[in-house]
């Protein structure tokens, strides 16, 4: 942080309002995420929850899209639907293994 005041002679121009409040939401909200992501890594099966991490690159090729008029070539969409049907597979081998799993406690 303290090298980035070497960058003031570089042609570094302050940021306006809008953007610094913009910056303190992605950095406020970005922290909330990962502070949330651990706590759903304390309270559920890591098995479960480790597919929806990634599901954030989907995301991202989204507000790409949306936001910036990004293209996704061909081999980001294909990683996209790997990762979409993964988290499906995952999911519900999570929920079978788990019916299965109560099923046969009650027994």
């Amino acid at each position: 942080m303290l090298l980035s005041f070497l960058s003031f002679y570089q042609g570094w121009i302050l940021p306006s309002l809008i953007d610094l409040f913009l910056l303190s939401m992605v950095g406020i909200l970005g922290g909330l995420a990962n502070l949330w992501l651990s706590q759903s890594y304390k309270y559920s099966e890591v098995s479960l929850v480790s597919p929806l991490k990634y599901l954030g690159l989907v995301f991202a090729i989204i507000f790409g899209y949306f936001i910036w008029n990004e293209i996704p070539t061909s081999k980001t969409l294909l990683g996209a639907l790997l990762v979409i049907v993964s988290s499906i597979i995952i999911f519900r081998r999570e929920m079978y293994l788990k019916k299965k799993l109560s099923v046969s406690r009650h027994e």
